[in-house]
């Protein structure tokens, strides 16, 4: 990586990545079907070790924005095993999905910024419940957010959570690319601010960016920002050059100019 991170790194990374999982699946998959699928797809049948139903099953996703609702016990049994790779805690949500509606939210999101990638190909969301969560990300299922409506009080919420995970799959692709942390202190555990517990070096840059994104546009996207930037002061000063490669230390470069500016 050179140069600040003024606009999101997408537009010149992301169809490498999607070829390099493509590449990954040509023996075991069409190359037609490979070439159009999204990215989250071919991430998820790269990690997955799918049996044949649950192939089956996931052929669903092209049509579904939500992955995990009003599907079939084989497609319902995979996404249940996906929220739980994320966490023990959450349960698939059972409430109103109508709620909100995330293909107006999506191409609202597109109008405001230039991501780099086409948000109605490639994002698809799973809903889940479970108490003090808003959402959460995997990269092991790029670009599939994992949502918890009840948490969210309007849309400017549902936006931010959006936003909030985006910038979760901008860290796991620039990650792919080169290693952040130095090996050997991929364990370090520091205080993290923002979930208020230790934590490693790569959870804490996740932190940072996340609140660095945030930041950065918050004037396109229009909502509310209280405490993240001390929160990403007080998170920036948890790393040092013992714990991060150059790579590493130039994100937070890019962090520090956030806060300047």
């Amino acid at each position: 990586m050179s140069g600040a991170l003024d606009s999101w790194i997408f537009k010149n990374k992301f169809e490498k990545v999607r070829a390099t999982y493509a590449k990954a699946l040509m023996d075991k998959f069409n190359l037609d079907f490979l070439a159009s699928a999204p990215l989250c797809y071919l991430s998820l049948l790269y990690y997955g070790d799918l049996s044949f139903e649950e192939i089956v099953g996931i052929n669903d996703f092209y049509k579904k924005r939500v992955v995990n609702l009003d599907v079939s016990t084989e497609f319902e049994a995979f996404w249940n095993r996906r929220i739980n790779i994320v966490s023990e805690s959450l349960t698939s949500f059972r409430g109103d999905a109508s709620r909100f509606n995330l293909d107006e939210i999506i191409n609202e999101i597109s109008a405001m910024d230039d991501l780099g990638f086409d948000l109605n190909k490639h994002l698809r969301f799973c809903l889940v419940s479970a108490p003090n969560f808003r959402g959460a990300s995997h990269p092991h299922s790029l670009f599939c957010l994992y949502l918890n409506f009840s948490e969210c009080e309007n849309k400017e919420d549902v936006i931010k959570s959006i936003v909030h995970e985006i910038a979760h799959q901008e860290l796991f692709l620039l990650n792919l690319e080169d290693r952040l942390v130095l090996e050997g202190s991929d364990e370090e555990l520091r205080y993290a601010p923002f979930q208020r517990k230790e934590r490693p070096p790569i959870g804490r840059l996740h932190s940072a960016h996340v609140m660095f994104r945030l930041i950065m546009h918050q004037d396109k996207f229009k909502y509310k920002l209280e405490n993240e930037r001390e929160l990403l002061r007080q998170t920036i000063e948890t790393f040092d050059r013992s714990q991060l490669t150059e790579f590493g230390m130039k994100l937070v470069y890019n962090y520090r100019g956030a806060l300047e500016n």
